[in-house]
């Protein structure tokens, strides 16, 4: 007999609480035509994203994966909300690149989305829990120490410092360009571009580090593993672009947490890195042009309310998405076409431009260029939203179905990624995206990853040819002299 699998009653409480949120902010939704719905819909948010986080914790880490892209969720999506029951402007106005008050009918529309998208994505997440239960926490994958293992992790290090000189010009490249042109000068046409040897040099890098991480099997091995790649990207993180800071942060907190702690990080550890961040962040901004402050408490402001644009960007996709200078449902196809147009269409690699517009799945694009051209001219953005690419794909059931799917590889991923060494490279890849996802695409890039992969295994491949090379010759050898 198979034992059953109890799902706690945390979870319990929190999938009832999600399915009758879900119905509620579909009801909302239809009637927010009404005067007061806005704050309906507003508080009734918070509650429930209130309510599943207590629920959840019970049974789960804040390192987990449901947790991080819970509180990126709310740090995207609500930090606006939030600050609005001080100031009612941050709902009401659109502040960014284009200057008007939003309707009640767009803000109870934004807080509608936002409640059904997370209450499906928690959904998805449970459900998932009950076939797939997470197993083996703070037990790290391990690959068997054998010497064909041990010859595979010597040949992918040495690779990787082929690709080291090139990687560190790259970014001293990048920095050059910025303080030569400005930090918009990375998101337009270049008017000069690194030595061919160098960019492979850093998509090289790009590639195959995340392989060390299967090999990557205690604390030693994993903090010099950490140590090395932020040395290696020490000049890249002084360019100004946060999230390549911040995002691998985040990773290999999640890694050690998952791998080699058999406790969560308490909450005061959690508020002196969200500080760290908010300095680290604003300090970055001095690239762009920006006032440094040291008020922490601004710094901290700040942080949320920037990375909190994506509420007006919500706004604004929903103000402006019928005068995209492209009409489609199919935006969410952006990430899996964009790298194999850039090579072959040069509008891709020429930088913003009117006929770029007319042609690309990018929702930022498409919202850029219907808001205010010249900022998109000149390279400015918001980033995405997956919410906003499921709408566009087929309304509130795209966004229920998508949000459910979320969900549950959520915990798939997080259950299932100790069991291959494929998973395990690939994690490096997906904790990133689905922190970065509300301010993302629904679907990843997957050129990168795909590629590596296929490389690893074609090192193990060849490897293994090499081993076996070896034991034959080793057993002639063996056998003429016995």
């Amino acid at each position: 007999m198979h034992n059953k699998i109890l799902i706690p009653a945390g979870y319990c409480y929190a999938l009832t609480c999600s399915i009758f949120s879900c119905i509620a902010f579909i009801l909302i939704y239809i009637l927010r035509d009404f005067e007061g719905v806005v704050y309906v819909s507003r508080d009734l948010l918070f509650i429930y994203v209130t309510l599943s986080i207590i629920m959840l914790k019970k049974h789960t880490r804040w390192m987990s994966s449901i947790m991080l892209f819970i509180c990126t969720f709310m740090i995207f999506y609500l930090s606006r909300p939030i600050a609005s029951i001080f100031d009612e402007s941050y709902i009401r106005d659109s502040n960014k690149y284009v200057f008007y008050t939003f309707s009640d009918n767009t803000i109870s529309t934004i807080f509608c989305f936002f409640g059904i998208s997370i209450s499906s994505v928690i959904i998805g997440y449970i459900v998932s829990y009950y076939r797939y239960p997470l197993m083996n926490i703070g037990i790290p994958y391990k690959l068997p120490n054998t010497i064909k293992n041990r010859n595979l992790h010597r040949l992918i290090k040495y690779v990787i410092c082929l690709t080291i000189p090139g990687t560190i010009y790259k970014s001293l490249f990048d920095l050059y360009l910025i303080y030569q042109y400005g930090y918009m000068i990375l998101y337009m046409e270049l008017p000069e571009i690194a030595p061919s040897w160098a960019r492979i040099s850093w998509g090289g890098f790009s590639i195959l580090f995340p392989m060390l991480l299967i090999f990557c099997n205690n604390k030693k091995s994993f903090k010099k593993l950490a140590y090395f790649y932020f040395t290696i990207n020490l000049v890249s993180f002084i360019k100004g672009t946060r999230g390549e800071l911040i995002l691998p942060i985040i990773f290999f907190m999640w890694f050690y947490y998952n791998n080699f702690s058999s406790k969560d990080i308490s909450v005061k550890k959690i508020s002196y890195i969200i500080i760290a961040i908010a300095l680290v962040a604003s300090t970055m901004l001095l690239t762009r042009g920006s006032k440094f402050s040291f008020d922490i408490i601004i710094i901290i402001e700040m942080l949320f309310l920037t990375q909190g644009v994506q509420y007006v960007f919500m706004g604004n996709y929903i103000d402006y998405h019928n005068q995209f200078a492209l009409k489609t449902h199919w935006y969410i196809l952006y990430p899996l076409l964009a790298q194999i147009l850039w090579f072959f269409n040069p509008l891709y690699s020429e930088g913003k431009s009117a006929s770029l517009a007319k042609e690309t799945l990018s929702l930022d694009d498409q919202v850029m260029f219907a808001t205010n051209q010249d900022a998109y001219y000149n390279g400015a953005g918001y980033g995405s939203s997956y919410i906003a690419e499921l709408d566009a794909l087929g309304g509130i059931p795209a966004i229920i179905i998508g949000s459910l799917i979320l969900g549950y590889l959520i915990n798939w991923f997080e259950a299932k990624y100790k069991t291959n060494k494929y998973l395990v490279l690939l994690s490096w890849f997906w904790i990133p995206s689905l922190v970065w996802k509300p301010r993302g695409n629904y679907i990843p890039s997957i050129f990168i990853p795909i590629l590596s992969v296929l490389l690893f295994w074609a090192f193990d491949k060849l490897n293994s040819l090499y081993s076996r090379q070896r034991i034959n010759i080793f057993n002639t050898i063996k056998h003429e002299l016995y």
